[in-house]
């Protein structure tokens, strides 16, 4: 490889996964073993850490990540942990759960106090943390009876809190959760119509913004018996898996497509009307958070990021350079990416000439090729 190729090989690290620290936002990647930071407002791209274990590969580990006190808490998703990261001493703690072998164990999670709430998605119930010992404990939770699976799990989407009490809607039905954070106290509301499924939640002056998945309206909800919905327009309607969910942004509520297609954003006029608008652009938007100090950060699936800071919005990307991204893991982590692929792919970031490289330090290693099961795989095949 020449010299010029190898100075532009960039790591792309899109993440659904992130928390704002300061003036720093820290994400977890969606496909690598690797958690990095990014200075605001400067989008530099740094290396923190990684999970304490020999895998490079970490796909959708994680979901969320939520801060407190100098530890950053890792909501696992298809990772079969809780972990945090204690960013003072660099120390990485693992915390065991039940339905460990689960994927898509959590989405919404809030604070409260000293206790991390994760709300289960394919998990059958809420998981407290008591982040002072790590102890956990599982609070079961009866699905209302209208709802429209009864497989495992709680099906809770995000979830934001108000006061003590958490409003985390189901994305197989049209119900509310909320959770009175002080006694576990907990109950159920129907809200908007019998076919919405929702898929995220946020909260402005004129209450509760609640999107739906598919053949869904969106909601406002006042919290309360009242409700108004709002259609989709026509042409995507019956798109499926339609938002990342509802981020308030001034005068207008944003919804995000996880799709290669159009987001849609509602306007407030100066008397109160509402304006429905699609937007030009065609992004797939992977992770979306709004702060309560105003600051709001989405993440693209292309690891380009959109920050409002102070009011101001700015654009950065997400990206390291392969030669640091290859020297943290090391060459035998890397090799080890292999086996974990069970086949190795050409890609912008590990290609033919890396895989004969590996190849040649295995043979100074006097590794037996032929009862080597990491040799001999296809490199041949490229992704998109």
């Amino acid at each position: 490889m020449n010299d010029k190729k190898e100075k532009e090989r960039k790591v792309l690290l899109p993440a659904e996964a992130g928390v704002l620290v300061g003036e720093n936002i820290y994400f977890f990647s969606s496909e690598y073993n690797l958690l990095y930071k990014v200075d605001i407002p400067d989008f530099s791209v740094s290396i923190v850490s990684r999970i304490p274990c020999n895998r490079v590969i970490a796909s959708k580990w994680f979901r969320k990540m939520r801060y407190w006190k100098g530890k950053l808490i890792l909501i696992p998703s298809c990772a079969e942990k809780v972990w945090i990261y204690e960013l003072n001493t660099g120390v990485w703690t693992d915390i065991d759960i039940e339905h460990s072998q689960i994927p898509l164990k959590f989405f919404g999670s809030v604070i409260y106090q000293d206790t991390a709430f994760l709300f289960g998605a394919a998990y059958p119930g809420i998981l407290k943390i008591n982040l002072n010992d790590y102890s956990a404990a599982h609070l079961d939770i009866i699905c209302p009876p209208e709802q429209k699976k009864e497989d495992i799990g709680l099906f809770c989407t995000d979830a934001i809190k108000a006061g003590n009490i958490v409003f985390s809607p189901i994305s197989i039905s049209n119900h509310v959760m909320w959770l009175d954070l002080d006694t576990d106290k907990y109950g159920w509301q129907q809200i908007g119509s019998a076919e919405n499924e929702y898929c995220g939640i946020d909260r402005d002056e004129d209450g509760f913004w609640i999107p739906s998945w598919e053949h869904g309206k969106i909601v406002n909800w006042d919290g309360g018996e009242k409700w108004e919905e709002f259609e989709l327009p026509a042409e995507i309607a019956n798109r499926r898996y339609q938002f990342t969910g509802a981020v308030c942004d001034g005068n207008k509520i944003r919804f995000l497509t996880i799709q290669d297609g159009k987001s849609l954003e509602i306007w407030k006029g100066i008397s109160g009307e509402r304006q429905i608008v699609l937007t030009e652009e065609t992004k797939k938007y992977v992770h979306a958070e709004h702060y309560e100090d105003g600051t709001i950060v989405f993440m693209r699936n292309d690891g380009a990021i959109d920050v409002k800071w102070e009011g101001t919005w700015l654009e950065g990307i997400c990206e390291i350079d392969y030669k640091e991204f290859a020297a943290f893991f090391g060459d035998e982590a890397l090799w080890s990416f292999l086996a974990e692929k069970e086949i190795a792919n050409e890609t912008k970031i590990f290609d033919v000439n890396d895989y004969l490289k590996m190849v040649a330090e295995k043979q100074k290693t006097n590794v037996d090729f032929l009862n080597d099961p990491s040799m001999g795989m296809s490199i041949w095949k490229i992704l998109a």
